[in-house]
Order: structure tokens, then sequence, then C-alpha cells
């Protein structure tokens, strides 16, 4: 129940640093996108620019408004521009490489969230059948506790009642001992009065004898 806990413990600390950590990703990933939106508005404002020098740099060709060196500027600012283009697509790729890159993190992370969420609710649910079950052993304890304790009840009061008794048995013992005493004296006594009624008889009997003989 412990490690269990100990899990559960681990797996929500986790999950608050996946959490914390997607809301950094999906903020990065969204200025990435507002900045990769920004670049795409700037080539589009460049591909109208270069659209609108090559369009000046037709006219100028058949005019004679224009000089050489007008049109030679105009071609040095369109292959400016144009490598600037280049640059911001380069740029517009790897971002979109990026950001590909984090929404496939995310995924996994996403994932493992969910298999992170998925193992909580496991664990929750082997916690509360954890302390069910330990409610039924507490129950099942108390009632053996209810058990023994009525028993032991029980036997004090045999105990008791043998006591009780076996005080009873003794006081009649001593009592028939006493009365045994008792009768034995006098049996002793009268005996000793037979003896000596006896022996007065056997006395006059020999004197008796004598007498006549």
């Amino acid at each position: 129940m412990k490690a269990d806990m100990a899990d559960k413990e681990m797996l929500e600390s986790s999950q608050s640093k996946y959490e914390e950590e997607v809301r950094e990703k999906c903020s990065i990933i969204s200025e990435q996108k507002a900045t990769i939106n920004a670049m795409d508005s700037k080539m589009n404002s460049l591909e109208q620019r270069i659209a609108e020098l090559s369009e000046a740099n037709k006219l100028a060709a058949n005019s004679s408004i224009y000089t050489q060196k007008n049109m030679k500027a105009q071609e040095e600012m369109i292959s400016e521009l144009r490598q600037q283009k280049f640059y911001l697509e380069s740029q517009a790729g790897k971002l979109e490489a990026q950001n590909a890159k984090l929404e496939e993190h995310l995924e996994k992370m996403s994932q493992q969230e969910q298999s992170n969420k998925s193992r909580v609710l496991e664990l929750e649910t082997r916690l509360r059948e954890i302390g069910l079950e330990h409610e039924e052993q507490k129950l099942e304890i108390k009632r053996q506790v209810t058990e023994l304790t009525l028993s032991l009840q029980e036997r004090e009061a045999q105990i008791s009642n043998f006591q009780a008794a076996r005080r009873a048995l003794e006081n009649q013992l001593q009592q028939a001992k006493t009365e045994l005493e008792e009768t034995t004296a006098e049996a002793e006594e009268e005996i000793t009065v037979l003896r000596a009624h006896r022996d007065e008889i056997q006395r006059k009997y020999d004197a008796l004898r004598d007498s006549c003989a």
C-alpha cells in the first residue's frame, strides 16, 4: 500500500511537470506560428514589392525617363528583396520543422500523460480496494475480539462458579471433618466406658467363680 501511494505521488508530480512543459511548448509553438504568419505577411509584401519593381523595370526599359543607373539600382533592390525573401522562406521552413518536432513531442507527452492518468486511476482503484480489504479485516478482527471477549467472560463466570462450588465443598468437607472428629471422640468415650463396664463385669465374674470354687 505504501509503494502504491509512493507511485501515485510520483506520477502526480510527473504529471504536473508534463503539464507545465506542455504549456511552455504550446506557448513556444504559438509564438513561432505568429512569427511564421508575420514572415508570410512580410514575404507577401516583398513579393508584391518585387512584382511592382519588376513592372517598373519593364516600363523603364521602354521609357526614356528612367536612366540606366536607376534601373540598375532597382535591379539591385529586387535582388536584395529576393535574398530577404529566400532568407525568410528558409527561416520559416526551419520554424515549421521545429514546430513539427514540438508537436510530435507534444503528442508523445500527451500519450505519456494519458498513460500516467490511467496509472493514477489504477493506483487509486487499488488503494480503494486495499482500504476496503483493510476495513473488512478490521471488522473481522473486531468480530473475533468480540467473540473472544464473550468467551473470556463465560470462562471467567465458569471459573467464578467453580470457585464458589469449591468453597462450598470445602465448607462441607470442613463441617463433615468436624462432625467426624466429634463423633470419633464420642465413640472413643463410649468405648472407654464400655471397656470399664466390661472389666467390672469380668472382675465380678472372677470373684463369683472363686467363691464358688
